[in-house]
């Protein structure tokens, strides 16, 4: 059910239902990126038969103490793909594709504001794309497929 919901082509934007995807790649890196975990960035590591379970919080604005939570589920999958949630759920909201780490390094977040990320500071401006780019640049994905939902595929947007 969920393949078919999900239609990607490098390069391209498709809609799929209420959901959106896409691929976003950054010319200066190479075609077969793939996600590295970086462990200095305070992550657990759980383990079950089908998948490892990587969580952690990723600074987007140290000054401010600003900070995003992610989950990277991955099975031996190399090509990664982003889950981003819709105003005003968390990224549980994608629990039940969580199937797709059989074929994808498969990681979602919760964006400022929402879920175990921190509340945003209402006196310093910040955009969620600038976030995701920071998550991104983070954990040295290059390049990612994007499923969004509402708000989240507005990001993806923006971010594309």
């Amino acid at each position: 059910m969920t393949q078919n919901m999900m239609h990607t082509i490098n390069g391209s934007i498709g809609f799929i239902s209420s959901f959106h995807s896409t691929t976003f790649s950054r010319s200066k890196f190479h075609e077969n990126a793939l996600l590295c975990h970086n462990p200095s960035l305070n992550a657990t590591t759980h383990s079950s038969i089908s998948m490892k379970l990587h969580t952690g919080y990723i600074p987007v604005d140290p000054s401010n103490n600003i900070s995003l939570y992610y989950e990277l589920h991955s099975t031996r999958a190399r090509r990664p793909l982003l889950l981003i949630h819709a105003f005003p759920f968390t990224q549980t909201t994608w629990n039940s594709f969580l199937d797709l780490s059989n074929s994808f390094r498969l990681f979602r977040y919760d964006l400022r504001g929402h879920g175990l990320s921190s509340l945003p500071n209402p006196s310093v401006p910040y955009t969620h794309t600038n976030d995701l780019l920071t998550l991104l640049d983070t954990l040295k994905l290059t390049k990612v497929r994007i499923i969004a939902a509402s708000m989240g595929a507005a990001i993806a947007l923006d971010f594309a």
